[in-house]
């Protein structure tokens, strides 16, 4: 990223005038007129295809369809918050990436064993710098440390679920030590039931998501107290939610409550400031991704990318990294997808409907797609294979999805055509799947050729709950046509605002701008001009009174000579008389 040298004010005259205007036309930067023109072109990209990819045109799909943004391979950097130094405080602009300043980073409370709070305020810090990488966190869970069991306790189930899958454990506190009644062996046990459970129902190919969580033993160094359960995503960088329900009171002891035994409590847990893993992840597409942290390490040591040891090209002491996906990456991540912060994947999902090749309803309701702990393109096309199978019964699918070229395609067999009908997490819009438009920003946004070279597939209309399909149906253009009404449109770099208003605030600021620099310039002149008259007036030289002078000097010159010439005769006119 290219950096202002200056602002070109504190300069002046015309070197500074330049300066001014070049640093407005940098690209990268957000807060400048040429980024603040970008974010229009984003939001708008962003709005119409949210609205377009849910619709339908004239027609169903008949033939593949494959979206127009590329989940791009990232590189991934994993980083430990240094639990050491976790209290202490990062001010803004000691720590740079890809040459934009990162803001004030606080320290806080290390939660056995991690800094949780750092990592969190890290994450939040470097995503606010726009500094074009995603800082992610991975969602952690951990409750307090288990209650032995009693002889009365033996035999009985304990039973809760964890993200909908159902963990049965049956006590043991009678078989002689170590049993149930020892809380080690208890959290070591429940710790086993919960990854059995999730190890048979990810075993299943008929169960979608995938459940990327697994359970550990807390130590008091991980993130949880000893002999707690801890429950933690495995995909670095996952913030999907987790989701613990079903304890219920333990009738057989009153005194106690099966929470209480276990030491987990019912809710949904998702990355905050007591609920991650105290890592940050850096996603970019960008390679290499540089990154500053001053004259030395110091800085780089209190987020973990210190040291000299994360890339091939990394020295350690510097304050420097440069990382690159060689080093460490995902291929095909959906953190690769330029809109891909819009996704909401804990409980978002979209809709298919299949139809057959006579248009007549091959299935009486949708079948939706869960993106629910979707970590790579490929899941999503898992997903929707998945789901598909699953709703029709067939070993095969109607549909397949697969990925190619890092894109997303949709491909329905001879015998069926399809549709969408609703999108709850984005997903479509973000892999640029039955869009208006193709591109992520000014530079190169255009019309998806599926639209421009189709008309026929212009999602003017939307799918009703029956599945029908009405020509001339303008449900959803006039929803697209109602954007330019809505107020809480977000910008890159600014505030939420409408099209209109976020337009006409670039124009007013250029305008304003504009008229100010003008205004100084005439001022200025005036000045100019007014100093000079003053000069001039006390010691310049006035061409004009010059002028006048040597005419008079001149006349009276000439008149001298005429009277010395005519003595000159008088007196030989009277010497001669004489």
């Amino acid at each position: 990223l290219e950096m202002p040298i200056a602002s070109g004010e504190e300069m002046g005259g015309k070197l500074g005038g330049w300066m001014e205007i070049h640093n407005q036309l940098i690209p990268n930067q957000p807060e400048n007129y040429i980024g603040r023109l970008n974010s229009l072109a984003e939001g708008i990209i962003r709005e119409v295809n949210q609205l377009h990819s849910q619709g339908t045109g004239l027609v169903r799909f008949a033939d593949k369809l494959t979206g127009t943004a590329e989940a791009a391979d990232t590189a991934r950097l994993d980083a430990v918050i240094d639990s050491a130094t976790g209290t202490e405080t990062i001010q803004a602009g000691e720590l740079s990436i890809n040459g934009r300043e990162v803001g004030k980073i606080e320290g806080g409370t290390v939660n056995n064993g991690l800094a949780m709070i750092k990592a969190f305020n890290s994450a939040e810090a470097i995503n606010g710098a726009l500094t074009g990488v995603k800082a992610r966190l991975t969602t952690l869970t951990a409750g307090d440390a288990v209650a032995g069991m009693t002889a009365g306790e033996d035999g009985q189930q304990i039973q809760f679920r964890i993200n909908g899958i159902e963990v049965n454990y049956t006590v043991d506190s009678t078989s002689g030590p170590p049993d149930d009644s020892d809380p080690a062996t208890l959290a070591s046990n429940l710790v086993n039931a919960v990854n059995t459970a999730i190890t048979s129902y990810n075993s299943n190919a008929a169960n979608y998501p995938e459940m990327t969580i697994e359970a550990v033993v807390g130590d008091g160094s991980n993130g949880g107290l000893a002999n707690s359960i801890i429950l933690r995503n495995t995909n670095e960088g996952d913030e999907s939610r987790i989701v613990i329900d079903g304890i219920e009171s333990d009738t057989g002891n009153p005194l106690y409550t099966t929470e209480q035994k276990l030491g987990l409590a019912n809710g949904e847990y998702t990355p905050d400031s007591s609920h991650n893993t105290g890592r940050i992840h850096l996603f970019s597409t960008e390679d290499p991704m540089d990154i500053d942290g001053g004259p030395d390490d110091k800085i780089l040591d209190q987020l973990g990318m210190g040291g000299g040891n994360h890339s091939v090209s990394d020295r350690g002491g510097d304050g420097k990294l440069t990382y690159k996906y060689s080093d460490g990456g995902v291929a095909r991540s959906l953190n690769g997808l330029a809109y891909s912060d819009d996704i909401l994947q804990d409980g978002g999902s979209f809709k298919i409907w299949i139809y057959n090749n006579d248009n007549s309803l091959a299935l009486p309701q949708p079948v939706e797609v869960s993106v629910e702990r979707a970590y790579r393109l490929n899941d999503v096309a898992d997903a929707i294979e998945t789901a598909i199978r699953n709703a029709t019964g067939e070993s095969s699918s109607w549909i397949t999805a697969s990925v190619q070229d890092n894109r997303l395609e949709i491909t329905p067999d001879s015998d069926h055509k399809f549709a969408f009908g609703g999108d709850s997490s984005n997903f479509l819009a973000a892999a640029g799947v039955n869009t208006f438009f193709k591109g992520h920003d000014a530079s190169s946004i255009a019309a998806n050729e599926l639209v421009a070279d189709h008309l026929e597939n212009l999602a003017a209309g939307l799918v009703n709950d029956k599945g029908q399909i009405f020509k001339g149906d303008p449900g959803n253009a006039l929803a697209i046509a109602g954007i330019r009404d809505k107020e809480d449109i977000h910008f890159t770099g600014s505030s939420d605002n409408s099209l209109n208003g976020h337009y006409n605030t670039l124009v007013a600021d250029i305008g304003t701008k504009s008229r100010t620099v003008t205004r100084d310039h005439e001022h200025q002149e005036l000045m100019t001009n007014q100093l000079k008259e003053m000069r001039d007036a006390t010691s310049g030289v006035s061409l004009d009174e010059e002028m006048a002078n040597l005419i008079k000097f001149q006349h009276a010159y000439s008149a001298a000579a005429k009277l010395i010439s005519t003595s000159d005769e008088l007196l030989r006119t009277l010497l001669e008389t004489i």
